[in-house]
This record gives structure tokens, C-alpha cells and sequence, in this order.
């Protein structure tokens, strides 16, 4: 009955600086890892322009690439469109998804974001999963986590397992504040280690980014991984956590 989640944003498939390539690396990792649900956040769904080394993808999807003999379910959720394609969010599960809705919670014309939302069904109880990219700026995070609050309020019972996980540029701590304050999510490394993890970035983590919130789960291990190698995958470094449903 466990669930092992694992949330990344891989920018892209670049590491720090867009110096290195290394969607390859990180498609060993998710093999490595061997999560059940994987949250990606910056993932190319397409790019037409200057080609990347992704042998047989001529539109670059790097969703259907880091999935392919790995998770035969996948979902994705475009956020931010430009001439050559466009990139976003996505879900990728070794369980059936059922519903899904990518919600756009923009703020602004500079910064295109979504909230993607999926269910599963996992033991007979169906778990929803919320995949986000917040915005740059404080206030903008402010009215997107209000929102994501709220929609979460009104859509979901109040027993649904759940899982909240993404790239929230909290650097401040105002979004944990917030939800901790106002819904009654946790966060895994604040209930496991007392503290948040400093995920960005990869080569020197100082701020603390990323997060993994959660309801109606048994949360049984939070894990930050680090070292050299995610320095040339992303420039953010992953987090996982492991559930009993």
C-alpha cells in the first residue's frame, strides 16, 4: 500500500547556466528511483526550433521521452507557449490516471503557470494529485496559493488522500506559512526533519524552493538527493517522500 512519490524540476533538462544536456541523466535517475508518481515541473512538451539530443522526438517532448519503459501513464499540461513550442508541468505514474484538468493560475503576461490536477485509484481510494509552478514574484504566489486553497476547498472531499507537490519559489516561506494557517495540508519535510530542504541550486543549494505538501496519507520517509551529478541534470535538486495509502 505505499506510494512514492518523487517531484523534480528538471529546467528543461539543463543544468545550471543551460550549460549541460542531461535529460539522459535524469531519465537514469528516474530508473534508479523507481517512484510510483513522478512530478515534473519545466518539462519541454515541445520545441521545433534548435533540436536537442532526443533521438526519434523531433518535436523534443520530453514528457513522452523520460516516460518511454518506464511509466506507461503520463500526463501533461502545457503553461507557457512560445514560437517554437511550449513547456509546462506533468505527471507521470505506473498507476491508471483517471481524471485530469490543468488549471491556469497565471498572474501575469510574463509568467504563464498551471496547476495540474490528476486522480488514481490506489487500494480502492482514489488520490488526487496537484502538480504546480508558482510565480516569481511574492504577491503573485500569494494569490496563487490562495486560489489552489480555495479550489482545493471546493472540488475535493474532505477525506481524499492528496498530493501537492511542485516548484512554489518559496524562498521566503510565506506559501508554507500560509497553508499551514489556512487548510490542513503538511508538508513532509516539515513533519519528518523539522525543516525544509534547500533545493535550489543544484551546485550549491542555499534556498529552499521545492515542496511536497500532502492530506490523508500516512507519510512514512522525506528525502532531498544531492551531490555532483543532479549539478548537471537541473538546476534544482529533487525531493521524494514515501506514503503508506
Amino acid at each position: 500500500m505505499s506510494l512514492r512519490i518523487l517531484s523534480f524540476n528538471i529546467h528543461k533538462g539543463f543544468g545550471p547556466g543551460n550549460l549541460v544536456y542531461g535529460l539522459p541523466l535524469i531519465k537514469e535517475f528516474l530508473k534508479e528511483v523507481d517512484a510510483d508518481v513522478v512530478f515534473l515541473q519545466e518539462v519541454v512538451g515541445e520545441h521545433s526550433g534548435k533540436k536537442l539530443d532526443l533521438p526519434d522526438f523531433e518535436s523534443n517532448n520530453q514528457v513522452d521521452y523520460l516516460a518511454l519503459d518506464l511509466y506507461p501513464y503520463s500526463i501533461y499540461g502545457a503553461n507557457k507557449h512560445h514560437r517554437h513550442g511550449h513547456h509546462g508541468n506533468a505527471i507521470l505514474s505506473k498507476l491508471p490516471i483517471e481524471m485530469v484538468n490543468n488549471h491556469d493560475i497565471s498572474q501575469n503576461r510574463f509568467e504563464s503557470r498551471g496547476l495540474l490536477h490528476a486522480t488514481l485509484e490506489h487500494h480502492k481510494k482514489e488520490v488526487h494529485l496537484f502538480n504546480t509552478h508558482l510565480n516569481l514574484l511574492e504577491r503573485d504566489r500569494a494569490k496563487q496559493i490562495a486560489w489552489i486553497r480555495n479550489h482545493l476547498e471546493q472540488e475535493l472531499h474532505e477525506h481524499h488522500p492528496l498530493v501537492l507537490a511542485g516548484d512554489f519559489n518559496d524562498w521566503r516561506r510565506k506559501v508554507v506559512d500560509f497553508v499551514h494557517q489556512e487548510s490542513n495540508l503538511k508538508e513532509v519535510f516539515a513533519e519528518v526533519h523539522q525543516k525544509h530542504p534547500h533545493s535550489f541550486p543544484s551546485f550549491l543549494p542555499g534556498l529552499s524552493l521545492d515542496r511536497i505538501f500532502y492530506n490523508n496519507l500516512y507519510l512514512e520517509e522525506a528525502q532531498q538527493f544531492s551531490g555532483k551529478r543532479f549539478a548537471k541534470m537541473s538546476d534544482h535538486l529533487p525531493l521524494f517522500a514515501l506514503f503508506t495509502v
